[in-house]
């Protein structure tokens, strides 16, 4: 069983041996470097950590993006062409973000002497070659940028973002078969077939490669906050680690700085750094990880965590595990609220997940319990403040091996209920039901 990742992790790579295009990193780290994004909130993730990256490279910033949620190329142009002030403007010049609203693209542009200007695709079509050249919108973009910048010297770079998280809800993963690999395979199809032909852009920034290099690592698929914007810890520092590498080419050795150690512990760094470096020497390819199995050091702290129990004051909680099942709290209106099974769902993912027969309240698992999950695994503790409401902010998958509930953990929510599967959750375990389920314990203090 344990080398099922590995096999299926080798064969990914199998699929991704197109040739690397390389660019050289198009600017000068010595100088303060003026850098603009118009796009997103994809856009907004991979910005939101890099001025303190930058500043722990030793590399002055003065950084922007013209935010419009779901904004796709078509959207800006039109901006642009009538003028339209629709956009937050967001900016930082000192570690801080400030932001303006009802701001035009032509003013973000203007508003300083920019270095490099980025564009990117909104992501549901950012697979779809096609979306970026449709009634010519790419080229009256670069034309637009070109023609308004205040930097002749300006630079134009793409902003190549990520595959959805395996098990997305998002709408527009069905443009891709809900398959992560398929979506990756299509941004990468695009970004050679429109964007590396063109002289106009210095730079590709593969943050999406590097996404999808942590993925082959122990880390796993979790790397988002809803399965498609990143985690705000780990998800948008692999990002802004990308953008600052592909920008300088700086190495990123020496680099200590992280936004949340707590996510970001310190024997994840040798496999995020090996993935961005390597989606930036080779944009276009899957880099296996070199850390597929979780670090010795990591395997023994788990294990003197777990001996460290004291089962004379606890009580292992029966959490009634239900093979090809799960639970999905910001489902759609009929099934939020209750298990998909294959009596109720078509899911083609169901038997990636063992899940618990039933939700949880705080009498079953009070504040003062100890959740485990085994290294290798990952579980989502679902939760919901109403059974007649469905949950906009979806709890993340977790793969710490120890988490302790707290108030916080229970915050607004009134249910809980859990997911487990392999980090990555893209392995059949219909055949191991019980194993897979006894990788999650949790331990409820005798009263």
């Amino acid at each position: 069983m344990t080398n099922r990742p590995l096999r299926i992790i080798f064969l990914l790579l199998v699929l991704f041996t197109w040739a690397a295009c390389v660019f050289g990193a198009p600017l000068d780290p010595a100088d303060t470097l003026k850098i603009l994004a118009i796009g997103n909130s994809f856009s907004q993730d991979a910005m939101e950590h890099l001025y303190h990256i930058a500043a722990d490279a030793g590399v002055d910033v003065v950084l922007g993006y013209l935010y419009i949620g779901g904004s796709n190329l078509a959207q800006h142009w039109r901006n642009a062409q009538y003028d339209l002030p629709n956009y937050q403007y967001y900016k930082n010049t000192d570690g801080s973000w400030r932001v303006q609203g009802g701001r035009t693209l032509l003013y973000g542009l203007q508003d300083e002497d920019w270095d490099l200007i980025t564009l990117q695709q909104v992501s549901g079509l950012s697979g779809i070659a096609s979306s970026y050249t449709e009634n010519g919108v790419l080229d009256h973009l670069i034309d637009y940028v070109n023609t308004h910048k205040t930097n002749p010297a300006a630079k134009l770079g793409w902003h190549m973002t990520w595959a959805y998280q395996s098990d997305s809800t998002h709408a527009d993963f069905a443009r891709y078969g809900r398959n992560q690999l398929t979506m990756f395979s299509g941004i990468v199809h695009a970004v050679r077939e429109v964007i590396v032909p063109r002289d106009e852009f210095a730079v590709v920034i593969p943050a999406g490669t590097a996404i999808q290099n942590v993925r082959t690592s122990f880390i796993g698929d979790a790397l988002t906050r809803d399965g498609y914007h990143l985690s705000y810890g780990l998800g948008r520092y692999v990002a802004g680690l990308t953008w600052l590498h592909a920008l300088t080419g700086l190495p990123l050795d020496s680099l200590e700085w992280v936004p949340d150690e707590a996510e970001i512990p310190d024997h994840y760094l040798p496999a995020v750094k090996e993935a961005v470096e390597a989606a930036v020497a080779q944009p276009f390819v899957i880099t296996v990880s070199s850390y597929v199995e979780p670090p010795a050091g990591m395997q023994q702290a788990a294990e003197e965590e777990g001996a460290a129990i004291d089962l004379d004051n606890y009580t292992l909680l029966d959490w009634e595990p239900v093979g090809c099942a799960y639970w999905q709290s910001n489902g759609a209106q009929h099934l939020f609220n209750v298990l998909n099974t294959r009596e109720n769902s078509t899911a083609s993912n169901l038997c990636f997940f063992v899940s618990s027969g039933r939700m949880f309240t705080r009498d079953d698992i009070p504040v003062g319990s100890i959740i485990e999950i085994a290294p290798g695994f990952q579980y989502r503790p679902e939760g919901w403040t109403s059974l007649t409401q469905r949950t906009t902010n979806r709890p993340a998958p977790v793969t710490t091996h120890r988490v302790v509930v707290t108030e916080e953990w229970w915050g607004d929510f009134q249910y809980r209920a859990f997911n487990v599967s392999y980090i990555g959750n893209s392995w059949d375990i219909r055949d191991e039901v019980e194993e897979v389920a006894s990788k999650l314990r949790i331990y409820v203090p005798k009263k």
